[in-house]
């Protein structure tokens, strides 16, 4: 990781781092022409369109100098921006591109991809200074575009600093005017956006600044410092906010809730992120500073709230853009960072993450932090989900602009990413050769020295990335199939049909090369589409700030009307959508920015519709019904709520390159009328240092927490999974406790399982005599297997603290007249040691009355033991069961009148590692440099070879001689686990498991083999930890809850933390439909442990109950 805190700038390196309106359809459509050709006529989806034909000969050139480089200017690779549209009302879209150092230039769009530049006859190049952004608006309302640019540099004189607004004559010529509008500021400005933030009716605007010292986004602050602090507001980087007065911008910033800030901004998204009908504000900040979300209090003032809405973000946010990806009608967010896909240049380029960095830097208020692009989905909840790592889109290297449209018409937005650095100014040999020398000479480098080492460092033009959206949550990269691959140092890009036939072209900056300009052949390989023009009001004409959604066989599409967008850009704001082979369109429904509504009805497709908002209504004829709930929170019938308060430890000193944390897995919760009045009581486990809790039913249906001496007393225990049956066969719930955790020594008596005896109240006042179980257990199990009338356990262990991921040892307590023994050496000694369990249960598989045990885990198959005789038997490959090794975390077994389904949850795919039965993920772990530690490494595939997934620096952390072996970042890219480890590998201790996935394994009566289908992608997109099955929607068909997460991965393995709980509606013979939280009102953005079913005997309800580590209790009960 970079050091932050340092002020030598010559030796560290950063980045750049329902009565509505029916409208007639006839009015104002415009019918274009198409000129469709067979599909197999065109190669590729776009082809470039050479500057020869185009006109279009832009070059964005920089001139360095010893005075005036990277080190001395942090922006100076930082590219500039290009913007789309119609400046002579013509209806072509127009070009203007910027220029960080070369002049600005503004070419018209004569038709035919024929462009003309009339830079000079429009007075538009621009005077003395460094352009970045460019925002196109109309500013003065008059119905012609104008141009706002925002400059910075290295400039003494505030004057060439000064933001630039050119406003539009009406005649092709143009007038600088910024500073009779208030828009001159001189802050290093990076870019704006138009909104009407307060719903006035006119275009306010957000600008984006850097500050002055460029070393202030380099360092770790507390937040509150920052924002309590005024004096940051004069460090010249703060962000501001402007109102428009009857045409005056005035600066409102301090009294609106915009923070002081230290912020290296590079882009801005404005939109409605929470569906209150108020534009918000999205800043995603270069470097060390936060990314910043204020929402807007609908009185003038926004409230940050990033740690609310997102649960982690990028750490070198760069490029962004607000659309609707999955189409359900809400603005996700796409936000670009800069880590490669590619192995060599993600251990060669990027420095890794501290641990501890991270840590401070939560503990001075910043959100988990993680370097690579956030796919970020709207929840509908108030929070989004991030799921890049799902879509295939995390890792696209030094990236810049993002953009998102429905490129190949299909009604799916796809995304373009720019990307490209002119020097690789991260290349960790070249940086610490720098290091080197500055260390090993009295002075530091002198200017020129420092000028010619940064010439010396890579200079790799790389090719942009493309996706094509297949579902909403899975892409595949089409670069090169769809003609976009040619390798640049890409930055800015704007989106407009230039040709007008129906489809989206891509005109792209390049630093230092000639601009790129695609055009697209959607159109000619026989797609449809539609195209929407809005006419806004008098004072926003180009309704800035409206949705537009159109519906077509039972689904949607939204296109959001923004002029900023991706990375230092503006894009048309005509929505466009693909329609595929549909000749109409059922509706159109246009909500513009004050709320109104208009709707349209069958609309043909292949033309641009123009839509007046003077023939609007009033938003309150469209409104609808509330949507009725499956489930709705009963958390207040818990009195008190109980919140499990983890206890602080790090298992990352112990093992540093373990995965995740063992030491926070509780807590879990046992469901059982343990008072014997009919109704269900629950316990729940507590963490270390705290004790658990039993919470009683009454005859209201409430819930009440019981005092409980005992469980008071066993505190220091890590509680673990627990089990309600009757051990003593006197009438009562008995209560078996778990120990576990990652904190403790084997053999101490903290890990000491629990037996505690109920009086018959719901009190327990003694503990039962156990064996020794002083190891870390994961769960128990009650089931008499052999049948002789009493209940027999098993306990299934979870970890070996400190020799991750050694087997530990799991244990079949047989009941003997009371007293339990260990006998599954014995009778089952398969099990014993067979892996990390983390769910099992015991159930009848094959209906011979007999249960069989299901056992999962990590870097385990999917585990099946049958009651034969006196013995347990493995019959896992009896079922062919034995290849599905995963890091399994929840399994339930669902019998059917024809067969029996095994789901089996597991880490989810929203991961950055990768499985398959051709490239399994694997671990090896020995003590490999003989200091009586295991030491881990994780492997992966990188082309036909093994390599470690984790760097130089941390494995280095771990196994010292590893820096010996490999004194160049260079050299560790370039080895191999073999090579790394060594003959020590043979003897390691070594995994594999082939998928990350989420399964559902079906088998037919009679048949032993299963019909292996993922889970929805939708359940997917995190770890799955429990697995409810009920009938949730009354129609007779048992249906599946699932909820998880995983908030305690390591810091270089973003967090699972994207789900929210999900239902999955039984649709028999189609599967598993998908219910989202919105739609279901269950809603658990938390880290869940575990849920249990139990009956309201009050109401006759059945409430689902989640616990979530650090959390409190959840309560959800049917929707009456």
């Amino acid at each position: 990781m970079k050091n932050i805190h340092s002020s030598n700038n010559f030796i560290y390196f950063l980045l750049l781092a329902a009565s509505i309106i029916i409208l007639d359809t006839s009015c104002s459509r415009i019918s274009e022409s198409q000129n469709k050709v067979e599909a197999n006529e065109l190669e590729t989806l776009f082809n470039k369109v050479e500057p020869l034909k185009s006109g279009i000969h832009f070059v964005n050139t920089i001139n360095e100098s010893p005075q005036l480089n990277y080190y001395t200017y942090k922006h100076m690779y930082i590219g500039a921006g290009a913007a789309a549209g119609d400046f002579n009302n013509d209806g072509l879209e127009d070009v203007y591109m910027v220029g960080n150092m070369s002049p600005n230039k503004l070419y018209l769009n004569k038709g035919d991809l024929k462009f003309e530049d009339i830079t000079a006859a429009a007075g538009v190049e621009g005077s003395q200074g460094f352009y970045m952004g460019v925002t196109l608006v109309d500013i003065n309302a008059d119905g012609w575009l104008d141009i706002y640019l925002c400059k910075s540099g290295k400039y003494r004189d505030s004057r060439a600093r000064e933001n630039v607004l050119f406003i539009n004559n009406g005649d092709l010529t143009f007038s600088e005017r910024a500073a009779d509008y208030g828009l001159n500021n001189s802050q290093y400005s990076v870019q704006s956006s138009f909104f009407d933030y307060d719903m006035d009716g006119d275009l306010d605007m957000f600008l984006v600044n850097t500050p002055v010292n460029f070393d202030i986004s380099e360092k770790v602050f507390v937040l509150d410092f920052i924002y309590q602090n005024p004096e940051f507001r004069k460090a010249g980087g703060n962000d501001k906010l402007y109102r428009n007065d009857n045409g005056k911008y005035i600066d409102v910033t301090e009294n609106s809730g915009i923070l002081a800030d230290f912020g290296f901004g590079l882009s801005v998204s404005t939109t409605d992120f929470n569906q209150d009908g108020w534009p918000d504000i999205f800043i995603a900040n270069d470097f060390v500073a936060p990314d910043y979300l204020y929402i807007n209090n609908q009185d003038g003032t926004f409230s940050e709230k990033s740690n609310v809405f997102f649960r982690h973000t990028s750490f070198y946010s760069m490029g962004s853009d607000a659309v609707d990806m999955n189409n359900d009608g809400h603005a996700d967010l796409m936000v670009v960072d800069m880590n490669p896909s590619d192995y060599v240049r993600s251990k060669t380029t990027m420095q890794m993450m501290d641990r501890k960095l991270f840590n401070n830097m939560l503990s001075a208020g910043y959100n988990s932090i993680f370097m690579h692009n956030m796919v970020h989905m709207n929840t509908g909840m108030g929070s989004f989900s991030e799921v890049g790592n799902l879509t295939g889109m995390a890792n696209t290297d030094w990236s810049w602009s993002v953009l998102a449209a429905d490129f190949d018409l299909d009604g799916w937005k796809d995304v373009h990413i720019s990307n490209g650095i002119y020097r690789d100014v991260l290349d960790r040999d070249k940086r610490n050769a720098v290091k080197n020398f500055n260390e090993g000479n009295k002075s530091r480098m002198t200017p020129q020295e420092v000028f010619a080492y940064l010439q010396s460092f890579p200079s790799v033009k790389l090719s942009n990335y493309s996706f094509k959206n297949k579902n909403g949550l899975e892409y595949d990269e089409v670069g090169s199939k769809w003609g976009l691959d040619e390798k640049a140092f890409s930055n800015g890009v704007a989106m407009a049909d230039f040709d007008n036939d129906g489809d989206i072209d891509l005109l792209v900056n390049n630093l230092m090369d000639t601009a790129f300009l695609y055009e697209n052949n959607a159109i000619q390989q026989g797609s449809n589409y539609l195209k929407v023009k809005l006419n806004g009001s008098k004072e926003n004409p180009e309704a800035l700030g409206a949705m537009v959604t159109i519906y077509s066989n039972a689904h949607q599409n939204t296109y959001l009307i923004n002029r900023t967008r991706g990375y230092l850009s503006g894009s048309s704001v005509i929505a466009h959508f693909g329609l595929l082979q549909q000749k109409t369109v059922d509706s159109l429904k246009v909500v513009w920015p004050d709320g109104r509504i208009s709707f349209l009805n069958d609309i043909e497709s292949n033309q641009l519709l123009t839509v007046d908002y003077a023939d609007s209504d009033d938003a309150s004829s469209g409104a609808k019904n509330p949507a009725k709930y499956l489930l709705v929170d009963r958390t207040k019938l818990l009195q008190p709520n109980f919140t499990h308060r983890e206890n602080d430890y790090d298992d990352y000193e112990r093992q540093v390159l373990l995965p995740y944390s063992y030491s926070r897995l509780g807590p879990y919760v046992s469901v059982g009328d343990m008072n014997g009045d009919g109704m269900d009581d629950f316990y729940v486990g507590g963490a270390s240092g705290q004790p658990g809790a039993v919470y009683l039913q009454n005859s209201t249906g409430s819930f009440l927490k019981t005092e409980q001496t005992l469980l008071e007393k066993d505190a220091g225990h890590e509680d673990m999974k627990s089990a309600l049956f009757d051990y003593d066969n006197d009438g009562d719930l008995d209560l078996y406790v778990s120990s576990g955790g990652y904190e403790f020594e084997v053999g101490t008596e903290a890990l000491q399982d629990r037996l505690y005896m109920n009086d018959g109240s719901g009190v327990f006042i003694s503990k039962a005599e156990l064996p020794d179980l002083k190891t870390s257990n994961s769960l128990v199990l009650p089931h008499d297997y052999d049948g002789d009338g009493d209940i027999d356990l098993f306990v299934g262990g979870r970890i070996l603290p400190g020799a991750y991921p050694f087997e530990p040892k799991s244990y079949l307590l047989e009941n003997r007249d009371g007293a339990y023994t260990d006998v599954i050496h014995s009778v089952v000694p398969d099990l014993e040691y067979i892996g990390m369990i983390t769910d099992g249960e015991w159930v009848d598989i094959d209906g011979d009355e007999k249960e069989e045990l299901v056992v999962v885990g990590e870097w385990m198959a999917i585990n099946i033991f049958q009651v034969n005789s006196d013995k347990l038997v493995s019959v896992t490959s009896d079922y062919n069961l034995e290849t599905q090794k995963g890091w399994w975390q929840s399994v339930k077994v669902i019998n059917k009148n024809d067969g029996f389904d095994i789901v089996a949850g597991n880490i989810g795919r929203n991961i950055k590692h990768k499985a398959s039965d051709e490239k399994p993920f694997h671990v090896y772990a020995s003590d490999f440099d003989k200091n009586n530690s295991v030491d881990i490494i994780l492997a992966k595939y990188y082309k036909d070879k093994q390599v470690p997934v984790r760097g130089k620096d941390c494995t280095t952390e771990q196994m010292p001689f590893i820096a010996e072996k490999f004194e160049t970042f260079d050299e560790f890219a370039s080895t191999d686990v073999q090579n790394m480890l060594g003959e020590s590998i043979k003897e390691a201790k070594h995994f594999e498991i082939t998928t990350f996935a989420s399964k559902v394994f079906s088998f037919s009566a009679g048949s032993n083999e299963p019909e292996v289908k993922d889970l929805p992608i939708q359940a997917q997109v995190s770890s799955i930890n429990r697995i409810l099955n009920f009938d949730v929607n009354e129609d007779q068909s048992e249906d599946l809850v699932i909820a998880g997460n995983l908030f305690q991965t390591e810091v270089e393995t973003t967090h699972q933390d994207a789900g929210t709980g999900l239902i999955l509606v039984n649709n028999d013979d189609k599967g598993f439909k998908s219910i989202n939280s919105a739609s279901s009102g269950f809603y658990v953005p938390v880290d869940v442990k575990d849920m249990k079913l139990l009956e309201r005997t009050y109401s006759k309800e059945r409430y689902v109950i989640v616990t979530s580590n650090d959390g409190f209790i959840q309560l959800f009960g049917a929707n009456p």
